[in-house]
């Protein structure tokens, strides 16, 4: 995927999205991303997949990868 989607890719996520990109690059489990969100666990698991189509990945680890080298951390504090 080129720099150039990935870019437009990022634009279409939403603001929750970012805050479960931002969970995920931090550690947390799904469960603990909804608590932290006031979402249930399997709305978290959805928007998991949505954000791993949106962006071309395939894997939950690589969605921690994607927040480290393109991410936006002013939503960190959000989901600590």
């Amino acid at each position: 995927m080129t720099n150039s989607v990935i870019a437009t890719n990022i634009k279409e996520l939403k603001i929750v999205e970012r805050h479960i990109i931002n969970g995920i690059a931090v550690g947390f489990t799904n469960k603990e991303i909804a608590r932290k969100l006031g979402l249930k666990t399997g709305t978290v698991r959805n928007y998991v997949s949505h954000i791993l189509h949106k962006i071309g990945l395939q894997h939950r680890t690589q969605i921690a990868i994607f927040a480290l080298q393109h991410g936006d951390r002013s939503d960190a504090a959000v989901i600590r």
